[in-house]
């Protein structure tokens, strides 16, 4: 589920170490600067775009893929802020909250469940009754 964006972010991750290096090699101050916006720029494009991710799950049951997936996405929300850091961008806050998963579920007792599940890692309301 998170493969995708995790491609996504080595090919960021490398188009702002190419920026980068271009940078050290950078002639003049606007230049380098110009390179400076584009890694930032770069960075925080995929960074709006991890927090735009939603996972829906359609029969939602236990809510324990809804549970799975919001730590995989809140791992890979943690490895780019380390990445970021390491590469010496600006600081920032997680992008990745309960709001990323959504469930749907007929069964109230499934639903129910659902919430509690997926309530233990802040996740409270995530899965709607229908």
């Amino acid at each position: 589920m998170v493969a995708p964006s995790r491609r996504e972010w080595e090919r960021t991750k490398a188009d702002i170490r190419d920026a980068d290096e271009r940078r050290g090699r950078a002639r003049t101050p606007a230049e380098n600067s110009k390179l400076l916006a584009k890694e930032r720029r770069l960075y925080a494009d995929f960074w709006t775009s991890l927090g735009r991710y939603r996972v829906l799950d359609p029969a939602c049951g236990s809510g324990n893929f809804l549970a799975l997936s919001l730590r995989a996405l809140k791992d890979l929300d943690l490895a780019v802020l380390d990445d970021a850091a390491a590469m010496g961008l600006p600081p920032d806050n997680f992008r990745v909250g309960p709001e990323a998963v959504m469930g749907i579920e007929v069964n109230a007792y499934a639903a129910e469940l659902a919430r509690l599940t997926s309530g233990s890692l802040n996740c409270n309301g995530s899965c709607a009754r229908v």
